[in-house]
């Protein structure tokens, strides 16, 4: 807990990757986002980026497509 409060504090109690401030709402944890191969700690993220990363399988590629997909079709 205290590595996740050192974490939360040098993110600004923002998720890594959209940003989303959760800092106000102490109710709400971040997940500990991390490498499914080495096991290594990447940062916080608020849980809809958890589940899109793994849900993206951790591929950059794919998350590109899917965002490219998105702004076609707006």
């Amino acid at each position: 807990m205290a590595d996740y409060g050192k974490m939360f504090i040098a993110q600004g109690g923002k998720c890594a990757a959209c940003g989303n401030n959760i800092a106000g709402n102490k109710a709400k944890m971040m997940c500990v986002d991390h490498d499914h191969v080495t096991g290594k700690i990447r940062g916080l993220l608020c849980r809809s980026c958890n589940i899109a990363a793994g849900s993206l399988k951790d591929d950059p590629e794919r998350a590109i497509l899917l965002a490219e997909y998105l702004r076609r079709t707006q």
